[in-house]
């Protein structure tokens, strides 16, 4: 996934994985289109999640 230091918000991805370079071209296309017609996003990066019923 991504590197695992700390960073700003606005910090460029350093990818690692190419499962990590495809989240953040989605979210560039997104902010392309979103730039081209006008509108607001939000994009959330939740983490990945490893619990007792995890299989």
């Amino acid at each position: 996934m991504f590197s695992t230091e700390k960073s700003k918000e606005n910090t460029i991805p350093q990818c690692i994985s190419p499962y990590a370079i495809t989240k953040y071209a989605s979210e560039k296309y997104l902010d392309n289109y979103a730039n081209t017609y006008g509108f607001k996003y939000t994009v959330l990066r939740d983490a990945t999640i490893f619990g007792s019923r995890h299989n």
